[in-house]
């Protein structure tokens, strides 16, 4: 298998829509990318990501409606949306 960074290269940046406590960060991450942003709705989960990622980058606490353009890194190489997980989650609704 190919590594698609070489080493010393600048890591493709992500933004992380819909983020919960991280998990896709820390795939993400395994694959080479770097998250430069991150959101969610739900003070639980930023409070579980940070704990288990710091806080490195941005974290948009709040309704993903109300993000502007202008909110986001321009370098971003992958938009990276995950799929609500609520009624699979132990920090619940």
């Amino acid at each position: 298998m190919t590594n698609v960074t070489q080493i010393g290269a600048p890591r493709p940046r992500v933004l992380e829509f819909f983020a919960g406590i991280g998990l896709a960060k820390m795939g993400l991450e395994q694959a080479g990318f770097s998250v430069a942003w991150a959101n969610d709705y739900e003070q639980d989960k930023k409070a579980m990501y940070v704990a288990e990622h710091g806080d490195s980058h941005p974290f948009a606490l709040g309704d993903i409606a109300k993000v502007t353009v202008d909110q986001l890194p321009r370098d971003a190489s992958l938009a990276w949306a995950s799929s609500p997980c609520t009624d699979l989650s132990l920090a619940g609704n």
